[in-house]
């Protein structure tokens, strides 16, 4: 055997990340704003944030810290994002700001 090849699923998973980036990036263009990793990009709840504004029309989530440094200040940014969407409507089931980085 010659390399190696993923299987069917890690594929349909690239793809699908491929595909939410992507969509996300158009979101965040509005902004001047772009991300390239889902798995890190959303850490300290600024593009997050960003993004959930964009996409309720431009709702504004309340203060938030531009440039968080801590923990504490990352995933207060991330709990306030999730609080906004779940006032929104959006139910949230298995996902908590931790998820998001």
């Amino acid at each position: 055997m010659s390399g190696w090849t993923p299987n069917v699923d890690e594929k349909w998973v690239h793809i699908q990340q491929n595909t939410f980036t992507n969509w996300v990036n158009q979101q965040l263009k509005e902004r001047d704003m772009s991300i390239s990793d889902l798995a890190t990009d959303f850490h300290d709840g600024v593009k997050f944030i960003n993004l959930v504004e964009e996409i309720s029309g431009g709702k504004s989530v309340g203060k938030y810290n531009l440039k968080p440094k801590i923990i504490s200040q990352k995933l207060e940014n991330t709990s306030l994002g999730m609080a906004f969407l779940v006032r929104e409507g959006v139910k949230l089931v298995n996902i908590g700001n931790e998820d998001l980085g």
